[in-house]
Formats: structure tokens, sequence, C-alpha cells
């Protein structure tokens, strides 16, 4: 996934409106909805969802079931 293609940043934004997710789970319901023709890296998704959040098009915000420190993209 080099650079943010079109297709795969309406898919993520897709997944969003579905239902927030950290990098991780968004990029594993990714790669579930689009296939093995896909090859989808988280570390690609979170530079994704960052631009987007550069943009005002997503927010992270605190999950208060998290485990970990990492924030929840919606």
């Amino acid at each position: 996934m080099q650079g943010a293609s079109s297709p795969l940043r309406g898919a993520l934004l897709g997944l969003l409106l579905e239902r927030p997710g950290h990098g991780g789970d968004l990029a594993s319901r990714l790669a579930r909805r689009l296939g093995e023709s896909w090859q989808i890296d988280p570390t690609d998704v979170y530079r994704l969802l960052a631009g987007l959040e550069q943009e005002g098009l997503v927010r992270t915000c605190e999950d208060p079931n998290a485990t970990s420190a990492r924030g929840r993209v919606g």
C-alpha cells in the first residue's frame, strides 16, 4: 500500500463509519474485506489515519476499554 490511494482511503473511511477502531483493528478489518489481493500493512493504515486526522476527517479519542495507551479513531 504505497501512498494513500483513493480506494483504500475510501474503504478505511467506510470502516470508520461502521465502527471506530485503532489502526491494527482497522488493518485487520480491511484485510478481511479486501482479501488476499491487497497487502494491508498496519503501519500504512496508521499513516493514512494520521493524514485523515490532519484533514479533519477523523479524530483520535480515548478508549475507556483499552488495555494499552493507544487511542481510538472515530
